[in-house]
């Protein structure tokens, strides 16, 4: 194996000199190199623990972990992609006034998938940094986290928390719920796929609990609007939350989706399309899933077409 792992290498580095700079198309040529550097295993289950931590499994065909590393490994058929966040810093300016305030501290978080050997790819990549956008906005403090919150095959379900202070009475905070395809390399809505009556039924159960929860003030009705999808696993396999959210009064602020705003996360009752592929785990997923109620399961990887799915009792 070794041999033969070092003969495709000496290949490639005769080939590289007829290739300077073009570098590997992740979903066009497999780099040998990095399947080569592979954890073993059939499958590659990524998971977070009770304090968020992620860690991920390699299991063999019966579901049995090999071995396991931390952080997230999403396993695709262009290889192995490591998950990684990069604070990079943004600008910001002073707060002319009394008193003036000088430049706060001014980052954001960025997405990177990095292969076990080749070139990183960036995740939804921000727009340039300016000190001042299109409309004039000048932040005196700016800090932008991006979490990973799920995949199912190529589509990463990502959330983005952004606090920002514009040298006004307060700060506020913006959310961003999304859904990002790693093969397209560029966001997808999933929402033309969604089922309409299904979508009617989460308004209306969102609405109900909010009324439950503030008889006084209840704050959803004809202006909630769909503002996310969150992915689900169980042992069975996927599912979805809605994210709804309705604009509200500043103190009033609650869920994820920015100051101002009220959200609730209602359980949908179909995939969509996109998804169905994941609505039932393989059985070596769903066994270990089973065997570790304590981890929640961030999605998975591995060769599909030769793993049926867990039965559906």
């Amino acid at each position: 194996m070794q041999r033969t792992l070092g003969l495709l290498l000496l290949v490639l580095m005769l080939f590289a000199p007829f290739c300077g700079g073009c570098g590997p198309d992740l979903w066009a040529d497999v780099d040998v190199a990095n399947l080569g550097l592979q954890r073993p295993g059939a499958w590659a289950v990524w998971t977070r623990d009770a304090r968020g931590r992620a860690v991920t499994y390699f299991l063999d065909e019966r579901g049995e972990e090999r071995s396991r590393e931390p952080g997230i490994v999403l396993r695709t058929r262009a290889g192995e992609l490591l998950w990684r966040e990069e604070r990079v810093a943004v600008p910001t300016v002073p707060c002319v006034g009394f008193p003036e305030l000088p430049p706060g501290e001014g980052w954001e978080t960025r997405g990177l998938l990095v292969p076990r050997a080749g070139a990183s790819i960036e995740v939804d990549p921000p727009r340039p940094q300016t000190t001042e956008d299109e409309d004039g906005w000048l932040p005196n403090e700016l800090a932008s986290t991006l979490e990973l919150r799920g995949s199912a095959g190529s589509l990463l379900f990502l959330h983005r928390s952004t606090y920002a202070y514009a040298c006004g009475v307060h700060g506020n905070t913006a959310g961003d719920t999304f859904t990002w395809d790693l093969e397209a390399r560029a966001r997808v809505d999933l929402r033309r796929e969604l089922a309409r009556d299904d979508l009617e039924r989460a308004a209306r159960e969102a609405v109900k609990r909010e009324v439950e929860e503030d008889e006084v003030r209840p704050v959803f009705g004809d202006a909630l609007r769909l503002t996310g999808l969150v992915p689900r696993y169980d042992a069975r396999g996927l599912r979805l939350e809605y994210q709804l959210t309705a604009d509200t009064c500043y103190a009033c602020t609650k869920g994820d989706a920015g100051s101002y705003t009220t959200s609730e996360l209602v359980g949908s009752q179909l995939l969509p399309a996109s998804l169905a592929p994941h609505a039932l785990l393989p059985e070596a997923v769903a066994r270990f899933a089973r065997s570790h109620p304590e981890l929640t399961l961030g999605g998975y990887g591995g060769d599909e077409r030769e793993a049926p799915p867990a039965s559906s009792r």
